[in-house]
């Protein structure tokens, strides 16, 4: 079974395509020769300037098709052509190009020098009006032939659900069959060629699935051998995000600035609003023309129609094959939805610049291969069909209008955005692994943080790496560069050898603000385009509100640019849980919205009265009690005749009437009424009698029937979630002002699943696994929504404690969003350990010292700050006098009188001579029982800090 990685790809293949001309017959680099038949040329809209000598067969390798009309007058083509072209290609380093071939080889040529250049051509068999009898031997014969030089895409069909690909503009109802079973025979006449067939291109905006009726008719294999989706998802006038812009979903009015963006012309000159509500104006166009909730699978007539395709695909085959778009993208002068303008020379380069971005940084799926924008040239390839020419990219009909030369802006735009490549070259082993780990500056995990790898001149590979724990395998031998998305890169010059596997340990810096938020909208898991999302930053206890959203197609929200802190997002009364970021990581939230309130016309009173003319009357009020008018009401009666067609009114028909107030006259009998407005249900009134009314006299009665708009009060919501390793014995609680019996507790499995049923409405409901963890902020039922709320309790904290005995206990507190204390003993190791802990923030407390604020995200591991609870060190004693200088005796002068022995500590001081003496009775005593004992040479202190005078009692040495 052929992978998307089997089909062919071009080398440095970066998904930028283009149409060729809409001729079947191409330039070439030598005087070349046409068929000579003007009428053939008129039909296909072409000019005759193709077909080569045959002379030139041989040196080419490969013969010319048998159809050709070698007499043709000569036509002077200019010198190098076909090398203009291809090098024009390269510059826009387009690397896929869409072309036809009349079916008998007119395309082999050019061919050729493309697959040179490293282009890959896809081919369509041209034939005029293919369907219903479709192509044959010659077409096949062709695509031998292509094939030889190196072709492997083929188009056989186009767009046959248009009358106009069918002879004689007649479609058959069973069009569909027709064009499956053609394709099945031609699929299995090109894969025995060696070539790739194409299921067929529907027009623009299509939802026919002809991929389903293959399947069914027994031919998956087809796929499985090499068949490929071909598309035609023009953008027209649409944004690149159609359908989920605002205009779509929402109708937003066009500003002024917005018109004057791209001048008058590219609005048809309609003005853009009125005074008067009437007028055809922009803004009534679209208010009246919103499709809020439209889906592209619903809409798929623009560049997203591939998305469509991908879905059809995996839907009927559980896999998918390549979707290349052989004709679409922008047109320079579209504008067929009237909401918005035409495309405008430089609009349609910005619009097929980011196309072509996207696909070579492989923003779209691995699956779409190529959009092939049309197109490319018309007059300077001689086609000289007008519509063509105000299509191409080269042309000169739009020089004097939008000051251009022969060329729209896209040309050079494209030759200047630098080209990516999606793939590797075939046959590079792709063999190395690159792992590694992220730490926060102050060495714990981070949240998940989203990453890209990406090596000069090819796509980015985008990874996940959950608490910072990453990992890529089947990577090239390169050079590669990992940064956050939309955020700094972490490292560089990482280069990987074939086979190689490397780790990486990554400390990110503080101070970092690349953290998202993200998630969606949803109401009953559908999306909810146009609410209001506001996001929350939460400090103290306290929530303020720093951005907000309005969210379009498929209710996605994204509020990147985040810190570190502590986030919630909210739609209304809906809340989400408190989400910790780090500055770093990304988190989703989706928020479950509650339905809105239901509400339904009840009868509230019916009174029967005597009298005539015999008649039913009543009014109906809004919840307020205020008067309707306007509401629709019907009369009935039981057993009506088939078809009957009931009585009907508007309430506040009589002026003089109280609002609200209708009337219908009624013959004898019973009669019901009801309202029959369409915005909600309403009750039935009972059978009035205008006769008999029990307990009443008389024959005759009118009635009156009030009804009020009232909201229904349902008690059938649900809560349900999974508690990720919930603690034994754990309990959950559910809590709310609704609950009449009081909060519901149920106890948590091991599984952690819990659910709790038939809810009534509410605004504050909470949700806490008791004494660990509130799982998110209060939350709203009304009465039939379902809210999920889940939480994991697997995040852990140690750290070591120092001077303290093992077994004394250290702290933890859970400071935020539900406070709560817990204890665990110190270790032999001095180590501690707190597991099962949810997000939140926490403070480690031992003796009296305590940490400060850890932040720990979901499921992640920090180590906290060590706790030091030693003594300090007795400080150091001072440093002793430094000792009296020794006094040497001079042989000419007489020594001194005196000198004084002093000491810290009880020691010996050296004695300054023989002829030295102390006596007990000559120290000065600091303390009552110094002592000094004496010899010839020391004298002894005692104790420390004794001071002692000695005297001199010798005489002056000889």
């Amino acid at each position: 079974m052929m992978h998307i990685n089997d089909f062919p790809r071009p080398p440095d293949d970066n998904g930028r395509g283009l149409h060729w001309s809409a001729r079947v017959y191409h330039p070439t680099n030598e005087p070349t020769r046409g068929t000579g038949n003007a009428e053939e040329d008129a039909r296909y809209a072409m000019s005759a300037r193709i077909y080569r000598e045959p002379a030139a067969a041989a040196t080419l390798g490969a013969g010319e098709p048998p159809t050709v009309n070698w007499t043709a007058a000569l036509h002077e083509a200019s010198a190098s052509e076909l090398d203009y072209w291809i090098n024009e290609l390269q510059a826009m380093h387009i690397k896929w190009v869409k072309l036809m071939d009349d079916g008998g080889g007119s395309s082999l040529l050019i061919c050729q020098r493309m697959l040179q250049a490293g282009i890959m051509p896809i081919v369509r068999l041209f034939k005029e009006r293919p369907n219903p009898r479709g192509i044959g031997g010659r077409e096949f014969e062709t695509v031998s032939r292509l094939v030889d030089v190196g072709v492997r895409y083929f188009e056989t069909n186009n767009e046959p659900d248009l009358p106009a690909e069918w002879e004689n503009n007649l479609m058959p109802p069973n069009w569909l069959d027709i064009v499956v079973d053609n394709f099945i025979r031609d699929a299995d006449q090109i894969l025995g060629r060696g070539g790739l067939p194409a299921v067929p291109a529907m027009g623009p905006g299509s939802r026919d699935n002809p991929i389903a009726m293959i399947v069914a008719r027994g031919r998956r294999d087809l796929f499985e051998r090499g068949a490929w989706v071909a598309i035609h998802n023009y953008t027209l006038n649409h944004p690149l995000d159609y359908p989920d812009d605002a205009v779509s979903q929402l109708g937003v009015p066009l500003s002024q600035a917005d018109y004057d963006r791209y001048g008058a012309w590219s609005w048809d000159n309609r003005i853009r609003e009125s005074a008067n509500p009437e007028d055809p104006t922009i803004n009534r166009l679209r208010r009246e023309s919103k499709h809020t909730g439209i889906s592209i699978f619903e809409d798929p007539n623009c560049f997203r129609g591939y998305e469509a395709a991908g879905k059809m695909i995996f839907d009927a085959l559980g896999f998918y094959v390549p979707v290349i778009s052989t004709e679409g993208g922008p047109v320079v002068g579209w504008g067929d939805d009237k909401r918005y303008n035409k495309i405008v020379p430089s609009q349609q380069m910005e619009m097929q610049q980011e196309i072509m971005r996207q696909m070579q940084n492989n923003e779209v799926p691995d699956w779409y291969f190529s959009l092939c924008t049309w197109l490319i040239a018309s007059r300077p390839l001689g086609d000289f069909t007008p519509a063509w020419e105000t299509m191409s990219w080269y042309t000169h009909w739009w020089d004097q209008q939008f000051g251009l030369n022969g060329r729209l802006p896209i040309v050079d735009a494209l030759k200047a955005l630098p080209s990516v490549s999606r793939v590797w070259p075939a046959g590079a082993p792709q063999t190395a692994r690159l792992q590694g780990s992220l730490l926060l500056n102050n060495g714990q995990a981070p949240g998940a943080v989203s990453l890209r790898l990406q090596a000069a001149g090819h796509a980015p590979t985008l990874i996940s790496a959950p608490g910072g724990a990453f990992s890529v395998d089947a990577l090239a031998a390169a050079t590669y560069t990992l940064s956050v998305v939309d955020g700094p890169d972490i490292a560089s010059d990482i280069a990987l050898a074939a086979g190689e596997q490397r780790t990486l340990a990554v400390t990110l810096p503080a101070g970092a603000t690349v953290s998202v938020l993200r998630g969606q909208a949803l109401r009953n898991d559908r999306p909810q385009p146009g609410e209001e999302v506001e996001l929350l930053a939460l400090s103290n206890g306290a929530a303020q509100v720093i951005a907000s959203q309005t969210v379009l197609g498929q209710g996605r929200f994204h509020f990147g640019g985040l810190g570190p802190g502590v986030y919630q997002v909210q739609a209304g009364a809906t809340t989400s849980a408190a989400v910790t970021l780090d500055g770093w990581s990304s988190a989703t939230v989706n928020l479950a919205l509650p339905a809105p309130p239901d509400f339904r016309y009840r009868v509230t009173s019916t009174q029967a009265t005597p009298g005539s003319p015999r008649r039913i009357i009543g009014r109906v009020f809004d919840t307020q009690g205020n008067g309707l008018n306007g509401i629709k009401v019907q009369m009935s009666w039981p057993n009506p005749d088939p078809d009957t067609q009931f009585p009907e009114t508007l309430t506040g028909r009589d002026p003089f009437k109280p609002l609200g107030f209708y009337e219908f006259l009624a013959s004898a009998g019973q009669f019901q009424v009801k309202i029959i407005q369409g915005d909600w249900e309403s009750d039935l009134s009972a059978p009035l009698s205008t006769t008999v009314v029990p307990g009443q006299p008389g024959d005759s009665f009118y009635w009156e029937a009030n009804f009020q708009l009232q909201q229904v009060v349902r008690s059938q919501s649900i809560v349900r979630g999974r508690i990720t390793n919930p603690p034994a014995n754990g309990v959950i609680v559910l809590s709310g002002s609704a609950l009449t019996g009081g909060p519901q507790r149920q106890a948590l499995p091991a599984t952690g699943e819990f659910e709790f049923r038939d809810l009534p409405a509410g605004s504050d409901f909470e949700l806490i696994v008791e004494r660990v963890a509130r799982l998110g902020a209060a939350f709203a039922l009304d009465g039939a929504n379902t809210v999920e709320r889940s939480v994991s309790l697997t995040g852990a904290l140690s750290g070591r404690v120092l001077g303290l005995a093992p077994g004394a206990l250290v702290g933890l507190a859970r400071t935020s969003p539900l406070s709560w204390r817990r204890a665990v003993e110190l270790g032999a190791d001095n180590l501690y350990r707190f597991d099962g802990l949810p997000p939140g923030r926490y403070q480690v407390s031992a003796g009296d010292k305590h940490s400060a604020d850890i932040m720990l995200a979901e499921g992640q591991s920090a180590e906290a700050p060590t706790l030091d609870l030693q003594p300090p060190p007795p400080p150091p004693p001072p440093p002793p006098p430094p000792p009296p200088p020794r006094r040497r005796h001079h042989p000419h002068r007489r020594p001194s009188a005196s000198f004084t022995a002093w000491c810290n500590t009880s020691a010996a001081v050296r004695w300054p001579g023989p002829r030295w003496s102390c006596t007990t009775t000559a120290c000065w005593r600091r303390r009552p029982s110094a002592t000094a004992r004496a010899n010839s040479s020391f004298v002894i202190l005692e104790p420390a800090s004794t001071v002692c005078i000695c005297r001199n009692t010798g005489s002056r040495p000889p």
